[in-house]
């Protein structure tokens, strides 16, 4: 029974971890519980637009993007709590059209994917005449 259980929790575990996803790219709209960025796509280019729900529950961090050279690998060091979450002055209309880089965390997928964690990255500002 004992192997039981500990088979169980493990395939759980590993299922949760299966069903989430982490994208990068720019907001390109918050509107009610619903969040759409414009994800990266390879060596920067610009890839799909992609509309999620937001978890009543979801987590709004600061963050700070480190880049290993050696590994060629970015990290995102979460920073501090955002007060009011995608309410808060961060995702103002202004901030989100200069470029406000997100790193989203989603669970489940497909209709049920929704967003559980965002952390704020610092933005790039858009050359004039963008």
């Amino acid at each position: 029974m004992r192997k039981f259980v500990c088979a169980t929790v493990v395939t759980l575990v590993a299922i949760t971890i299966s069903l989430a996803a982490d994208y990068n790219g720019s907001v390109v709209s918050i509107e009610g519980n619903k969040i759409t960025i414009q994800i990266k796509g390879k060596k920067g280019a610009p890839g799909e637009k992609k509309t999620f729900a937001v978890a009543d529950n979801v987590v709004v961090k600061s963050g700070k993007v480190n880049f290993d050279k050696a590994a060629k690998k970015a990290t995102v060091e979460e920073g501090d709590a955002i007060e009011g979450g995608l309410k808060s002055a961060t995702f103002n209309e202004e901030a989100i059209k200069k470029g406000l880089n997100v790193r989203v965390t989603t669970e489940g997928e497909g209709d049920n994917e929704k967003v559980t964690k965002v952390i704020v990255t610092k933005g790039k500002k858009k050359a004039a005449g963008n």
